[in-house]
């Protein structure tokens, strides 16, 4: 007859009960070799020897629980040693004994939650001789030196028992490929504690899966874990823990559940899939930097998609308040608006009727020759912003992040500006100002863009053939350039006097305008390939500035500048088609 093998695994804050257990023990069941180790002397690799040789020479194992003992690493270390051994030795046994009355299965599953699975044996301070006897009899029934008595203990295993639990399996299996969640999750409750089944991952996930669908979440995640335990790489069983978790509030959890499921998933679209459901869940609890993480992910994934790229800037709105928007910018110069949680500027805008105006200078100042001759050019109809880009439109864009804070130049940074919100924004170049246009496109659904050069000149000039926006000779008190001296920008609408025949503000100095135009001979034609965004050369600059004179202040004077200048005194400004 085989030896009996009895290990003991406990802490040393039980040692006492475990004194009483292992005399007990000697005295009822002699001959058993057991292992009760109370001088906790050994450690690290030493340990870990004497720990594995110890379990695998005895096929009982019992557990002591108590507060102390579901939260020792050396026990948890011992439980899961155990465990992995009775995966595949069918013929050991792991008996938990529970030493304190108020320790729940939640505690316990803490420390595995395959023990909640298995018969607890419950020895507290004042059980009976009956229950230490329970003990003994569960013990010979294991060595076979004795039938176990009716009253007490599991019942004998018959020989047909394993392939019943089989059956129940495969029933809760059919049951499951189905989808009727509540039938193979009653039958799973029962199929998953008969002999042979608790060494069935893949039937103890199934059952998990089963109990979450039919709304179970709390009873599902000891099964998920444990079917984890045997199978991390299972994307679909971190995926249902984390719809569980979810369901159960437990938001941080189903996150990493979430972030677990992807990680061991290769194929792309099964991450998006997941991806999307992750977001759906952080954006519903207002998670914003969590939920960023998330879109930084997808993005990874599908770098090309831009309904993600609009979601990461939409997120990063959420996640960040926006600034103070002056009062008397409001309504007169700017409308303000809020478009799923994100703050938008845009300027106020005019209507400009198509039709056909006369375009180019009849003169000219000397070295401005090639801003003629006169000739008609016809646009379509469009809209044009009253003022031009305002330090306050920018930064609505550079806040959630669609554009970098403009660089500091000759001594004009970024935080000079916002100190400035109603003055144009400058230190622009004109590859930064078409990302502006795009994110305002992405974000309102409406089409901004840059003006053409024929387009400024329009709404600068009206249909006459002034050479100001105001009728008449120069007039400096109409306009911030270079005469005045003033040798910075000035706030939008400062010289109202100077407003154009269409109603447009400071078309002539305080900042030249970058027009979508590459530098081409008149006359204009907009299908020469000038409007073309994709060449790399110099672009259109319009309307003069505050360090510029008189005849750059024209409107008809052409300037051109390569498109990545970043200047003091360059800025731009939007025009929209007709809606």
């Amino acid at each position: 007859m085989e030896e009996l093998g009895i290990f003991i695994s406990h802490t040393n804050a039980d040692t006492p009960f475990c004194d009483v257990l292992d005399r007990f023990l000697r005295e009822h069941v002699p001959g058993a070799s057991i292992f009760y180790d109370k001088r906790s002397v050994l450690a690290g690799d030493v340990w870990m020897g004497v720990l594995q040789r110890e379990v695998m020479a005895r096929k009982n194992f019992l557990v002591v629980l108590s507060r102390q003992s579901v939260a020792a690493e050396w026990v948890r270390e011992e439980v899961n040693l155990a465990l992995s051994l009775a995966i595949k030795d069918r013929t050991r046994r792991i008996l938990p004994i529970v030493i304190e009355e108020t320790l729940s299965n939640d505690e316990i599953a803490q420390l595995a939650p395959l023990l909640n699975m298995r018969q607890h044996l419950q020895l507290f301070p004042n059980a009976s001789a009956h229950s230490w006897n329970q003990l003994i009899d569960i013990l010979r029934a294991t060595s076979g030196s004795e039938p176990m008595r009716a009253a007490a203990g599991p019942v004998v295993e018959q020989p047909n028992q394993f392939e019943r639990a089989r059956m129940m399996a495969n029933e809760v299996r059919d049951a499951f490929q189905m989808g009727n969640w509540s039938d193979a999750a009653r039958k799973g409750r029962l199929a998953i504690t008969l002999p042979g089944n608790e060494r069935d991952a893949t039937l103890w996930g199934e059952v998990g899966i089963a109990l979450a669908r039919s709304s179970n979440q709390r009873e599902a995640l000891p099964l998920l874990e444990t079917a984890l335990h045997n199978n991390r790489f299972r994307s679909d069983l971190w995926r249902e823990k984390a719809r569980a978790l979810l369901m159960l509030n437990d938001l941080d959890g189903a996150n990493k559940a979430w972030m677990n499921a992807i990680l061991v998933t290769d194929a792309p679209a099964q991450k998006m899939d997941m991806l999307n459901e992750r977001c759906a869940a952080l954006q519903q609890a207002q998670q914003w930097r969590l939920l960023l993480d998330a879109i930084t992910e997808a993005r990874m994934i599908v770098p090309q998609d831009r309904q993600w790229l609009v979601y990461e800037q939409v997120t990063r709105g959420r996640m960040i308040p926006p600034g103070i928007i002056p009062p008397a910018l409001h309504g007169t110069w700017l409308v303000v608006r809020e478009i799923q949680h994100v703050v938008v500027a845009t300027p106020q805008l005019r209507d400009i009727p198509a039709g056909a105006f006369t375009m180019g200078a009849r003169g000219g100042f000397p070295g401005m020759q090639d801003d003629g001759p006169p000739v008609p050019v016809g646009t379509a109809a469009y809209s044009v912003g009253i003022v031009p880009v305002t330090v306050t439109d920018y930064a609505c864009a550079v806040r959630v992040g669609a554009v970098p804070p403009p660089p500091t130049v000759v001594g004009i940074s970024w935080a000079n500006q916002l100190a400035r919100p109603d003055h144009p924004v400058v230190n622009v170049s004109w590859f930064a100002a078409m990302q502006y246009v795009a994110w305002l496109r992405a974000v309102t659904g409406e089409p901004w863009r840059l003006p053409t050069e024929a387009e400024w000149e329009k709404a600068a000039r009206g249909p006459d053939e002034r050479q100001y926006p105001w009728a008449g000779p120069w007039n400096g008190a109409l306009a911030n350039t270079s005469e005045n001296y003033l040798q910075a920008t000035t706030p939008i609408g400062t010289f109202p006097g100077g407003v154009s025949p269409f109603g447009a503000y400071d078309m002539a100095g305080n900042v030249a305008e970058w027009c979508s135009s590459l530098k081409r001979p008149y006359p204009y034609r907009p299908d020469d390939g000038r409007e073309d965004a994709a060449i790399n050369d110099k672009r259109v600059v319009r309307g003069g500035s505050w360090n510029r004179d008189a005849r750059q202040a024209k409107v008809t004077a052409r300037r051109a500048e390569m498109p990545t200048l970043e200047s003091t005194d360059i800025g731009f400004r939007l025009v929209r088609d007709v809606l």
